[in-house]
C-alpha cells in the first residue's frame, strides 16, 4: 500500500499527458473508496485513456530486414535532403544517389549484435558493417562536382551527411537498447517460473510438515519481487521499441515494410 500514493500519481501525470497530445481536457482522477471499488473524484471520465492494453511485443512489430528508406521519414533528414538538393540542382548530384542502402538485418536478431567497424572507408566507400553501402564519397566525381562548386554546395553536403549519420546513430542505439532489455525481460520471465516452482515446492514441504510457514511466505515474497521486476522491464521494453519507431521516422507498419 506504500506503493499505492506515487503509482496513483504516475498514473494521473501519465493520463495528463495523453490529453494533451490528444488535445482533450484533462481526464478525471479516481481512487478507492472504503470497499475497494474505483470513483471519480475530478474531472469527466478518463476510462478511454486507461483501456487494458497489451504490452506490444517487438519480434512481432518489427521484423528483420526494415531498409534504410525508413530513415527518410524522420523530419530532419528530409529537411537536409531538401536543401542539399537545390544547393547541388546545379552540378547534377541527386540525393538519391547520395543516400545509403542499408538493412536492420545484420542487427535484429539476439545474437551477434556488433557496432565495431560501424564506419569505416575502404576503397572510398562508406559502409555500416556488412549490409550497408554509403556511396556518399564512392565516386570522385560526385566529390569532384561538389569541391568545384561554391562553399554552398560543400557545406550542404557535410550537414547532409552528419545528419544522417547522427540518424543512424540514433537508430542504431535505440535498437541495441530494444534488444538487451528483450534479453533482460526475458530473463526474468525464467526467473518468474524458477520462483513459482521453488513456492509450489515450499507449499508441498510445509503441509509435509518438513517446513514451516515462514519458508512459505519467503518464497512468496521472493517471487513477488521478480514478478515486479518482470513487469518493469516488459514496460521498459515498450519504451524501446517506441524509441527505435521515433528513431526510425514512424509513420509506417510492418505489412507496409513488407511490400
Amino acid at each position: 500500500r506504500t506503493l499505492l500514493p506515487a503509482l496513483a500519481s504516475a498514473r494521473a501525470q501519465a493520463a495528463n499527458r495523453l490529453a494533451l497530445l490528444l488535445g482533450e481536457p484533462p481526464p478525471d482522477l479516481h481512487e478507492l473508496d472504503a470497499g475497494g471499488r474505483q470513483v471519480v473524484v475530478a474531472g469527466l471520465d478518463s476510462a478511454p485513456l486507461f483501456s487494458a492494453v497489451a504490452v506490444p511485443d517487438p519480434v512481432e512489430l518489427l521484423r528483420p530486414g526494415l531498409p534504410s528508406e525508413l530513415l527518410r521519414r524522420r523530419p530532419d533528414i528530409r529537411r537536409a535532403e531538401r536543401e542539399l538538393a537545390g544547393a547541388t540542382a546545379r552540378v547534377g548530384v541527386a540525393t538519391a544517389d547520395l543516400y545509403p542502402r542499408f538493412s536492420l538485418t545484420g542487427s535484429f536478431g539476439f545474437e551477434g549484435l556488433s557496432t565495431s567497424g560501424l564506419f569505416t572507408t575502404p576503397n572510398g566507400i562508406w559502409s555500416i558493417g556488412p549490409t550497408v553501402r554509403w556511396p556518399i564519397l564512392a565516386s570522385g566525381r560526385i566529390a569532384a562536382n561538389i569541391h568545384a562548386a561554391d562553399a554552398r554546395e560543400e557545406q550542404a553536403l557535410l550537414r547532409y551527411r552528419q545528419t544522417v549519420l547522427g540518424a543512424f546513430a540514433d537508430a542504431e542505439n535505440a535498437l541495441v537498447a530494444l534488444l538487451r532489455e528483450r534479453e533482460r525481460e526475458r530473463a526474468f520471465a525464467l526467473a518468474v517460473a524458477a520462483h513459482q516452482n521453488a513456492l509450489a515446492l515450499a507449499k508441498e514441504r510445509q503441509s509435509g510438515g518438513v517446513d514451516d510457514y515462514q519458508t512459505v511466505l519467503r518464497e512468496e515474497l521472493a517471487l513477488f519481487t521478480v514478478q515486479d521486476d518482470h513487469q518493469l522491464s516488459r514496460l521498459a521494453v515498450a519504451d524501446d521499441l517506441v524509441a527505435l519507431a521515433k528513431a526510425l521516422g514512424g509513420g509506417w507498419q510492418v505489412d507496409e515494410v513488407e511490400k
